[in-house]
């Protein structure tokens, strides 16, 4: 196999990697064997270490020594201290930052709010996670505090993992042309709201509310689930 040729395995087990769990086809925890993958897709493992280290880089597997690749399964404690902390982030961001948002930050947010309900009518997890974050990360860039807005957006990227594991987003089935708006871009929706009326009080109040059904959203089980195995049964 040429270097081109191990480059595009590379590639295509990534994003079929990628699609089954970022579309709960894997259940959390599952062992990534190189030795169905090899067999399934008839590649050495050359191109498949390569996607999996791909994969960890991205936060969406472990590799652990001397046991091989797994699906993240992080475990509810974890999820609800980084919801927590989270929370506290973007609590003390926006108190630092009251009184200094510009229209064109509220433009941002709403802007995000359109993206977010689109992206869950196309039920494009990414492009909605990707329009979550814009609106979260504008609400702490005021703040003043660059670690502050750092730390914040790092945990919107551990949340966001959390999200594709164990969110509802593919159960709903949302259609932005007849559903009611989603209760995601409602709450964004409502903190903006309060941000622009210049009541910083009710705005912290929405926000933690919103960061805390967060995780009440997040369901660890469902039916459902492939062997690794059967994900290229039809290939």
């Amino acid at each position: 196999m040429t270097q081109s040729e191990k480059s595009s395995m590379e590639q295509v087990i990534y994003e079929d990697l990628k699609q089954a769990i970022l579309k709960r086809k894997l259940r959390p925890g599952t062992q990534l064997l190189e030795t169905i993958i090899s067999e399934r897709m008839q590649v050495s493992r050359t191109p498949i270490r390569a996607a999996l280290r791909k994969l960890a880089q991205e936060g969406l597997i472990d590799l652990v020594p001397n046991r091989g690749a797994f699906v993240i399964q992080p475990s509810q404690e974890e999820i609800q201290e980084a919801y927590q902390m989270r929370a506290k982030l973007e609590l003390m961001g926006l108190e630092l930052g009251a009184g200094q948002f510009t229209e064109a930050d509220f433009q941002r947010m709403e802007e995000a709010c359109h993206d977010e309900t689109a992206a869950l009518g196309q039920s494009d997890v990414l492009a909605y996670l990707a329009a979550n974050k814009a609106f979260h990360h504008t609400l702490v860039s005021r703040s003043g505090n660059r670690f502050l807005v750092s730390m914040t957006d790092q945990l919107l990227d551990k949340t966001s993992i959390y999200v594709m594991l164990y969110d509802l987003f593919y159960d709903r089935q949302y259609r932005a042309d007849l559903d009611p708006i989603p209760t995601g871009a409602q709450q964004h929706r409502s903190i903006l709201a309060a941000l622009r009326a210049g009541d910083v009080d009710q705005a912290s109040k929405r926000l933690e509310e919103h960061i805390m059904e967060s995780v009440a959203g997040l369901k660890t089980t469902r039916p459902g689930y492939l062997g690794l195995d059967e994900l290229w049964r039809d290939s």
